[in-house]
């Protein structure tokens, strides 16, 4: 199913707003929602962050862009085949406007949805109504209001109780726009004992002049429920990025999230599971490559709620040139959250001596019968590793490729699609010869 609106471009003002929910282009049953949120935004400052600056993001610079831009062949390409096998289902976005949405027919007989957010919320009794804004909250911070303000189209994807998808779920945002300005917007719900692996990227061209991009994801997971949620992000290197995730993690239910951090020139991230209910667990993995003048800030939460829950973090970044990271990795457990298990540890690798990262673990335990622990390591490329690798044979370059492919091993092992694997190798490769 191909679905298509009626296009704009405009400031980032209330006119607008009206405007955008006038034109169908916004739900209109969250109005209320939507302008209380746009309040929020207008009166919050920007997020200060301690090591990265955003007093040089304008916000009045861009515009808000909802029409379909130039999809790059390989998506126009997996628009056209119903591969079954390989994807349960098939979203794409293109600059706030919904393209395609696909579902594998014997899902959508099951009780599987797949589609626009924006029109599953036009009944306020609707699965969707109901739980859009109930994991991440329009006033938690500028940004996150800026997005429940504007955002459009948007995925909407149900998976109903004992309906396990083998195949992952593809989903693309994609923004082509110089000035413009995209909110990507998700909803999953996975009803008890369910079962989904979602694959997202986020990709746009590279350009001169910046592009925001400001998103937010909302996951449900009910009890007993396994939900993988892999995000690639391959905005381009003119892109400003935030990131804003959230999981509500039920009893006995674990939420896998696989990061791969790749564009953007600056990007700020924010991933929490929170573990809420007896039983309840989370894997976080992660990789991040950053070259020229690319600045990553990572914030990572797992939040232990309830008793009997278990966090394992695992990130890994490289860097080059005069690229910069920022990583935050909190262990948050509170005073109800005895038999909490977690462990958090972080590594990066520098390639060069203008490269900087910064890596911050920290815990917050108030419980006294738990198991946490973290780490992080910061250090450059060691010679001696070079020397032996040529000794080997290998030039300075293939040596540096054998450590770089040796430093993420551990994760890519834990990566469970091989097309991901091979997805973030052949990233990791054009970054290395760039």
């Amino acid at each position: 199913m191909t679905l298509t609106t009626t296009s704009m471009r405009a400031a980032l003002t209330h006119d607008t707003l009206d405007d955008l929910i006038r034109r169908g282009l916004a739900s209109a049953d969250p109005r209320q929602g939507r302008a209380a949120a746009f309040a929020a935004f207008a009166a919050a400052d920007m997020p200060r962050l301690e090591r990265t600056d955003l007093s040089k993001v304008h916000l009045d610079d861009f515009h808000l862009v909802v029409e379909a831009g130039d999809l790059p062949a390989d998506i126009r390409a997996t628009t056209r085949s119903e591969d079954h096998e390989q994807r349960a289902g098939l979203f794409v976005q293109s600059n706030g406007e919904i393209v395609h949405a696909q579902l594998n027919p014997a899902l959508a007989a099951r009780g599987v949805i797949l589609g626009s957010l924006s029109q599953a919320t036009t009944t306020a009794a609707s699965k969707a109504a109901k739980r859009l804004g109930s994991v991440v909250r329009a006033d938690e911070d500028k940004l996150t209001a800026l997005n429940s303000a504007f955002w459009t189209g948007g995925l909407f994807l149900y998976v109903p109780r004992n309906v396990a998808i083998e195949a992952p779920v593809q989903v693309v945002f994609h923004a082509d726009v110089p000035g413009g300005a995209v909110f990507p917007r998700v909803l999953v719900i996975a009803e008890e004992n369910a079962a989904v692996t979602i694959l997202e990227e986020t990709i746009s061209p590279v350009g001169d002049t910046p592009l925001l991009a400001a998103s937010v994801t909302e996951v449900i997971v009910g009890p007993n429920a396994q939900v993988k949620y892999i995000h690639l992000q391959n905005w381009g290197d003119n892109a400003i990025a935030f990131i804003t995730q959230r999981a509500d993690v039920g009893r006995d239910a674990a939420i896998n999230w696989t990061h791969g951090i790749l564009g953007a020139s600056l990007m700020r991230s924010f991933t929490e599971s929170r573990l809420g209910a007896e039983g309840a667990s989370t894997e976080m993995l992660g990789v991040q490559f950053g070259s020229g003048n690319q600045h990553h800030d990572i914030f990572t939460l797992m939040n232990h709620v309830a008793p009997l829950t278990d966090g394992d973090l695992l990130f890994r970044g490289v860097l080059r040139d005069r690229a910069r990271s920022v990583f935050e990795g909190l262990i948050k457990i509170h005073p109800g959250a005895q038999d909490a298990n977690s462990y958090l540890h972080d590594n990066t690798l520098l390639l060069s001596k203008e490269a900087r990262a910064d890596s911050i673990p920290s815990l917050e335990i108030e419980a006294n019968q738990v198991r946490a622990s973290h780490g992080a390591t910061v250090s450059e490329i060691d010679e001696d590793w070079i020397f032996y690798l040529q000794t080997r044979g290998l030039s300075r370059a293939q040596a540096t490729r054998a450590i770089v492919d040796g430093f993420f091993e551990p994760i890519m092992q834990r990566i469970t699609l091989e097309s991901v694997q091979d997805r973030l190798r052949e990233a990791f490769d054009r970054k290395l010869d760039a």
